[in-house]
C-alpha cells in the first residue's frame, strides 16, 4: 500500500488521487443533536442525538508553490468530494472513507524580498456531509 495521509476524487467511483501531505492535520468528530437543551432545574444536558461521529478535518500547508495550491483548490472545490484519509478516530485499520465538502478555505501569499521568492500558505476544513 502506498503511504499517504489523504486521497480524494471528484466522482463517486474511480481512482483516488493521492494528495500532498499537509504541514499539519487535525481530525475531529462531532455529534449531531436535535433540540438539545440544558435543564433549568438542575443544569443537566438533555440531548436528542440524531447521529454520532461526524468528521471535521482541518488541513494546513506552508511553503506551497502556486501550482500546488491550484491543484489542491481544484480538488477541494468539488461538491461533493470523496476522500479517503488516515484517522484512528474513525477506523480500526486507520483508514476512513467518506463524502465531504470544503467549509472554509484561506490562502496567503508569503514573500521573501531578499531572495525574490514567493510561496503560499493554505488552510481548509473538510466536513462530512453523508454517512457511507
Amino acid at each position: 500500500m502506498n503511504k499517504f495521509l489523504w486521497q480524494a476524487r471528484s466522482l463517486p467511483s474511480g481512482e483516488y488521487t493521492t494528495m500532498k501531505t499537509p504541514s499539519s492535520y487535525k481530525i475531529n468528530w462531532e455529534d449531531l443533536d436535535s433540540n438539545s437543551y440544558r435543564s433549568v432545574n438542575n443544569g443537566n444536558l438533555i440531548r436528542n442525538i440524531v447521529s454520532k461521529k461526524w468528521l471535521k478535518a482541518s488541513f494546513s500547508y506552508t511553503f506551497l508553490e502556486e501550482n500546488e495550491v491550484e491543484e489542491i483548490l481544484d480538488m477541494i472545490n468539488n461538491y461533493p468530494l470523496y476522500v479517503k484519509l488516515k484517522s484512528p478516530l474513525f477506523s480500526t485499520n486507520g483508514l476512513f472513507e467518506c463524502q465531504v465538502y470544503c467549509s472554509k478555505v484561506s490562502v496567503e501569499m508569503q514573500q521573501n524580498l531578499e531572495k525574490g521568492a514567493n510561496w503560499f500558505a493554505l488552510t481548509f476544513n473538510l466536513v462530512q456531509c453523508k454517512k457511507v
